[in-house]
């Protein structure tokens, strides 16, 4: 599976892209049957920013949207 991790905090934000190889757990006790994750690699790691602000405490959405899209299209 492929995962993306979009991380926006308050002063940086970032992105990474990985596969997953995920595993069924299955259980007599336990029916739920959830996936655990058993292997992780990075496909694409991004650049990390100082989090875009329009104020002290409000982010600039535009932005940070922009900054996700070129780092997208460097993934891809």
């Amino acid at each position: 599976m492929l995962s993306v991790g979009i991380d926006v905090g308050s002063s940086t934000s970032h992105l990474i892209f990985s596969r997953l190889t995920l595993k069924r757990e299955y259980s007599f006790i336990n029916t739920t049957n959830r996936f655990k994750v058993v292997d992780r690699e990075i496909v694409y790691e991004g650049e990390i920013i100082f989090t875009p602000l329009l104020d002290k405490s409000t982010i600039d959405t535009e932005k940070l949207i922009e900054f996700f899209k070129k780092e997208y299209e460097k993934a891809t």
